[in-house]
């Protein structure tokens, strides 16, 4: 049997006549390989009867690479069409496999790495089914070192696609991590197996191997690099790299490069289709819309296909591997249930099939002249070709030695400049610290003359001020003193001005309690806010030195009622009035709470501290804390994260947000509760003009009209504010003055009906311009909304990592915010295979099995997401009991 089913997910006719007419080219090539190689054998031993003289080398010019001929030959002599699927976790590549099969669940698939060895899927018969595993890659033509018959699993007329899964997942799926850790030496050994599993498929049966590899990033262990590149080299497959983001994130870059790097030299001669898989049809076209056939496959498919591929062609490194004509196409295996999908699917295998086909009988063969050194006298012509073979080798080495030469001598040039200027630096400084040692000393010989005088200078000048009237201390209510004793802390007045505090210095032989004074002094005319002011000076008949300072409380008397945000606000006075001093350049001890802050002013322990300064917007953030009566929820997340599909999905409304690959918004967008006949648009100038300053909307566009007929016309409203929403294509200036623009939608939905309102905000990423992450730290500030961040990949890619740390540098204080952490696009095929359901009937996937296996479904994402880095400080730690994710912020969706 061949695994026949009553409809095949691909075109079996034209499937046929494409490798059909393959093979006759190939045998066509390969009769004219043939002939070149006997003619090129036919030179050299003629080269061998003439004399040598100066026509040699014009002669030797009609030699080709015979590397590059070989290279061909392995080519076209090969009877099969060879295929490899290659990219990151996650994007599709087992799924693929199976959807070509037209098979069951039988290779293991689940969120991350999930396999390490390369697979051949090959055909056979029912009866001569089997999966072989052999030493490497290397080896595969010698005996397996282990064979199974798989037999049993093709008996019935359907297969036992279940059972095949038990018999081959001890040979394909990765070894447990905590066992087999993937850096170690018998992880490699395991790794570098090949295995071939043969069996019966219409798919195959055309003359097509099929070779799954594992998900690749560059820091993989070697090993997978090393075995990717002995598939390319041994095999010379068609690679088809597969990615699952139409924006082209970070970690399919990552791959893109890791591929590039296990080929190495092979680069240049292996053919590269790309493909971007997971493509949801829903998103290509608008709900209830009724498009022909023709409609969507010249004039929609083809716009989806070519925006997805300039976004490819955009990507640093990937852009010039592409096939300007025919090296792209999109898929969706998971788009079958509809018959525009399945159109898609059809075409984009067929496209395949004819590039992998076409692809390896397009041969490079460049011509290069043969460099002869001049030969010795009595050479012979023998001796003539094997220096023309040296000649070549020596080249190559030659120009290895050059360049190592030239970034020695730039290495070297760096070094020598980097000495130079430590040298210069030690010289001037061994030159002036003695000079500046010497100043200091001398300087600090008449220091405390100077301050003493200083000091004497101010009392006077403030016994003017008060008319000569002399401070009252009280004595016996001492508020604290210093460890040594050397000042005690009063409360006092003078004449008119009351609670004040008086700092006493008892009287020494010396005048340090003058120095002491002066650096209050110098503190004091830094004019900063955050400084305890000293007001006056006095000095009384026994020679004690009084500062006078406003009354303060002692933080320790308040330790106990201090709140986190009291504590973060006398850290961040610190820390401000320590810059302070360094930028004016004065010395100050070591920072603790007893000495260095004890004072707070006595009317607000805390606030009063900050009372001028933080009157400012964003200086403000942690006080703002408003009370919505409408919950008030903000969708973020990279672009192509489903921000806008979940949106239209949670309102219960149909699309009328634009959808696209890669950035389609840049403004945001407030979606909130109105009745159909009230139902508009409202353009604000700035979120902070809407909040703060109560602007009225510079636009209004009414939307009741679309809700009038018994059937709302979405479309109509996605026209109506699509120029408000869509992103433009514009200057930089131009795009900064549109995106600043707030827009709030008021329409009829269930949900807002609930109280909610909802925010849709453009993907972020680091690159992304400053105004997008102003609105977003803007609009956090003035609404304090729960953020709902949204990730398409289960393996918390860089994309997304990278997004929500942009977020967070965005927000400043995201720690104060509700987060709610939603795992989107989760296939629901493979959340029932990842839990061991495997069955090619969608009927097996019943709602009852879905809410059985759910709560540990999610909780291996949200291992993965807690795994995430910068991510565990963010979450709680949960641990087996899967039940207990219904009261955590986390879940998981399949859109």
């Amino acid at each position: 049997m061949d695994g026949d089913s009553e409809e095949s997910v691909y075109n079996h006719d034209e499937l046929t006549r494409i490798i059909y007419s393959n093979h006759q080219i190939r045998h066509m090539v390969q009769q004219k390989t043939n002939e070149f190689s006997s003619l090129q054998r036919d030179f050299f031993k003629a080269l061998g009867n003439e004399r040598f003289d100066s026509t040699l080398e014009q002669k030797s010019k009609l030699l080709t690479d015979s590397l590059k001929l070989d290279s061909l030959n392995e080519q076209v002599t090969a009877d099969k069409v060879q295929l490899a699927l290659v990219g990151e976790n996650s994007c599709g590549k087992t799924a693929l496999v199976h959807f070509l099969l037209d098979s069951g669940q039988f290779l293991p698939s689940d969120v991350g790495s999930v396999s390490a060895r390369v697979i051949r899927l090959t055909y056979s018969s029912d009866t001569e089914s089997c999966l072989r595993v052999y030493e490497s890659l290397e080896k595969r033509n010698e005996e397996p070192t282990d064979q199974i018959s798989l037999r049993d699993c093709f008996l019935d007329s359907e297969p036992d696609w279940n059972a095949l899964k038990n018999v081959i997942e001890s040979y394909v799926k990765r070894p447990d991590a905590e066992k087999v850790e993937k850096d170690s030496y018998q992880f490699a050994e395991w790794a570098k197996r090949f295995v071939e599993i043969r069996i019966p498929s219409k798919f195959l049966k055309l003359g097509i191997d099929l070779y799954d590899t594992p998900g690749l990033l560059y820091s993989d262990p070697p090993i997978l690099k090393k075995n990717l590149h002995d598939l390319v080299k041994l095999i010379r497959p068609t690679v088809v790299f597969m990615y699952e983001n139409p924006s082209v994130p970070t970690v399919t870059k990552d791959c893109f490069l890791a591929l590039k790097e296990a080929l190495g030299k092979q680069l240049e001669d292996t053919n590269i289709f790309f493909l971007n898989t997971k493509v949801d049809i829903g998103s290509l076209i608008t709900n209830g819309t009724n498009i022909s056939k023709a409609e969507f496959e010249i004039i929609i498919l083809n716009k989806a296909r070519q925006s997805r591929k300039d976004l490819l062609l955009k990507a640093p490194g990937m852009a010039q591997e592409i096939d300007d004509n025919n090296g792209f196409n999109i898929i969706s295996v998971d788009s079958g249930w509809s018959p525009l999908g399945e159109i898609m699917n059809k075409i984009t295998i067929n496209h395949i099939i004819q590039f992998v086909a076409n692809a390896d009988l397009k041969c490079k063969i460049r011509e290069k002249s043969i460099k002869i050194s001049t030969p010795l006298k009595n050479a012979t012509p023998s001796d003539i070709a094997q220096q023309y073979l040296s000649d070549i080798r020596s080249g190559f080495i030659n120009q290895k030695n050059y360049l190592n030469e030239i970034f020695q001598v730039w290495s070297d040039q760096k070094a020598s400049q980097l000495h130079e200027k430590i040298d210069q630096q030690y010289e001037l400084a061994e030159n002036f610290l003695p000079q500046r040692e010497k100043v200091f000393n001398t300087v600090n010989k008449y220091a405390e003359n100077y301050a003493y005088i200083e000091c004497k200078m101010v009392m006077a000048r403030d016994l003017m001020t008060f008319n000569g009237r002399s401070p009252t201390v009280n004595s016996v209510q001492q508020i604290f003193a210093n460890e040594n004793r050397f000042c005690e802390f009063y409360p006092a007045e003078w004449f008119e001005k009351k609670n004040l505090i008086v700092k006493k210095i008892k009287a020494h032989g010396n005048n340090l309690k003058y120095l002491d004074a002066h650096y209050h002094r110098k503190v004091t005319q830094l004019d900063h806010l955050r400084f305890l002011q000293l007001l006056h000076l006095y000095e009384n008949e026994n020679s004690e030195l009084w500062m006078f300072f406003p009354k303060y409380e002692s933080v320790e008397n308040n330790i106990e009622t201090l709140t986190v945000n009291s504590m973060f606000k006398i850290i961040l006075t610190v820390a401000q009035c320590i810059e302070k001093m360094h930028a004016s350049e004065l010395v100050h001890g070591n920072i603790n709470f007893q000495t260095n802050l004890p004072k707070l002013p006595r009317n607000d322990v805390l606030e009063e501290l900050y009372n001028e300064s933080l009157k400012s917007p964003d200086s403000n953030i942690l006080d703002k804390n408003p009370f919505h009566e409408r919950v008030q929820l903000v969708i973020c997340g990279p672009n192509s994260s489903g921000k806008t599909t979940f949106l239209h999905s949670f309102l219960e409304i149909n699309n009328i947000l634009p959808i696209d690959a890669g950035p389609v918004t840049a403004r945001i967008v407030k979606f909130t509760y109105a009745s159909p006949s009230d139902a508009c648009l409202f353009v604000y100038p700035s979120i902070q003009q809407t909040y703060s300053e109560r602007y009225q909307p510079e636009e209004r566009v009414s939307l009741a009209e679309y809700f009038t007929t018994p059937t709302i016309d979405w479309k109509g409203i996605g026209e109506a504010i699509y120029l408000h929403v869509a992103r433009p294509k514009v200057s930089e200036n131009e795009f900064t003055n549109w995106a600043r623009k707030y827009v709030e939608i008021r329409i009829p939905s269930p949900t807002l009906e609930l109280g909610i309102d909802v925010y849709d905000t453009p993907g972020l990423l680091f690159h992304d311009y400053e105004i997008l992450k102003n609105n977003l730290r803007e609009l956090v500030k003035y609404i304090r909304p729960t953020l709902v961040f949204l990730y398409p990949n289960s393996t918390f890619d860089k994309d997304a990592n990278e997004s929500y740390l942009t977020i967070r540098a965005a927000l400043q204080d995201l720690e104060q915010l509700p987060i709610f952490y939603l795992n989107t696009k989760q296939d629901i095929t493979t959340l029932f295979n990842g839990a061991g359901i495997i069955s090619n009937r969608k009927s097996a996937f019943t709602v009852r099995k879905y809410q059985e296996i759910f709560p540990k479904e999610r909780l291996k994402r949200y291992h993965t997401l807690y795994e995430a880095i910068g991510m565990a400080n963010n979450l709680p730690k949960i641990e087996n009991d899967a039940g207990s994710l219904s009261k955590k912020d986390y879940s998981t969706s399949t859109n």
